[in-house]
């Protein structure tokens, strides 16, 4: 009995140092204690108030499904943590320099799903401080033209300072150029004037497949309303706005624009679908915003 008890053990105890070696996600124990011990010094360092007012605790994600945490410190260096409902998504730690006005992260892990972004861009707006990936630039100038800058007490997708998110900021952010140029006055609403073509094709297979259709049309605005073919547009069919329809900007002519309407349809709701027609509506905000 003793023998089997002492099997029984060992097995426990052989289980337990394999699973402690195992990687989360590529991360092993020893990055994730490393990363912890570099957040603690860094927390000591903000916590003595002699940082830049760029230094500090920011994050952004929805609660759920992916929650970025960033904490940075000039004197110790940053902690980079992403994750969610499925467990650690990304993790990075290191040092940190200026450059060129912008923070680079000079991390220890390396990304196995493309590139590192590792250059953040400091963006102030009021009594706000943004820390935009490079890379994010031209999202944020979306985000703010479609009225969903600045966020509101879940920040989805920027990293905002801690305790920011009540501050109401006047006026515009204070973007680098020539980003600062693509901030509208107002929004951009055009009509869908016809129907050039749809093709479609399968997304998956059997019962529970999709089908992706694409139809381009042409809108009534162009270059000369300052149609640019980097926008994100949305779509209202006249009842309510389409969140399920993807537009993609193909051509831009002076007073008209070519886009592709990107929907992706179930089988089962194939007999609620409706395809894009002339009357739609596309705007840089979705459209209960823009009247």
């Amino acid at each position: 009995m003793k023998k089997i008890k002492m099997a029984v053990s060992l097995t426990v105890l052989l289980a337990a140092d394999v699973f402690s070696q195992t990687p989360i996600n590529g991360y092993s124990d020893a990055d994730i204690s490393a990363s912890k011990a570099l957040r603690e010094r860094i927390e000591h360092a903000l916590s003595l108030g002699k940082e830049s007012e760029w230094m500090g605790n920011y994050h952004y994600g929805d609660g759920l499904g992916s929650n970025a945490r960033l904490v940075i410190s000039e004197a110790e260096g940053f902690y980079y943590r992403n994750s969610g409902c499925v467990g650690l998504y990304e993790l990075d730690y290191g040092s940190i320099r200026w450059v060129e006005g912008n923070v680079q992260l000079l991390g220890t892990q390396q990304r196995n799903d493309g590139p590192r972004r590792d250059i953040l861009v400091p963006v102030r707006w009021g009594e706000r401080h943004y820390l935009l990936w490079k890379d994010q630039l031209l999202d944020f100038v979306n985000a703010v033209n479609a009225g969903m800058e600045p966020c509101q007490e879940i920040c989805f997708q920027f990293f905002l300072k801690d305790g920011e998110q009540e501050r109401v900021p006047p006026g515009v952010p204070q973007l680098p150029a020539p980003y600062r140029d693509y901030l509208l006055s107002r929004p951009i609403t055009a009509k869908v004037i016809a129907v050039v073509q749809a093709k479609t094709h399968r997304l998956g297979d059997g019962d529970a497949g999709m089908t992706e259709r694409i139809t381009r049309v042409v809108i009534d605005q162009g270059s000369r309303y300052g149609v640019r073919d980097w926008m994100t547009l949305y779509v209202d069919d006249g009842r309510a706005s389409v969140w399920g329809i993807r537009a993609v900007i193909r051509s831009i002519k002076e007073s008209s624009s070519e886009i592709d309407l990107i929907q992706d349809i179930a089988d089962e709701d194939k007999a609620s679908y409706t395809a894009p027609k002339v009357g739609w509506t596309v705007s840089t905000t979705p459209y209960k915003k823009a009247e």
